[in-house]
């Protein structure tokens, strides 16, 4: 979905500034559409480093159900599987 709203929001800023005619106006347009791409990915890293971490207090109870790292199960067989 970002990726999809990041074309949505920087095709309009290409096609103001530039264009398909020849070489000169394709590459202005990109210019303007990188420029907020980027602005746009800086605000998200300033969002992230001032959202609260994970607290670090006392963990959930963190048991593993199942095998542990050495186990070994049998194969399973299937019901009324002939051998």
């Amino acid at each position: 979905m970002g990726g999809a709203l990041g074309i949505a929001v920087m095709f309009p800023l290409f096609a103001a500034q530039g264009g398909y005619e020849s070489a000169r106006p394709f590459g202005d347009g990109p210019r303007p559409a990188l420029a907020a791409g980027a602005a746009v990915v800086g605000l998200a890293e300033a969002a992230a480093l001032v959202v609260p971490g994970r607290r670090t207090g006392a963990a959930p109870d963190a048991r593993v159900v199942g095998r542990g790292c050495g186990e070994r199960r049998a194969p399973a067989v299937a019901v009324g599987a002939v051998s």
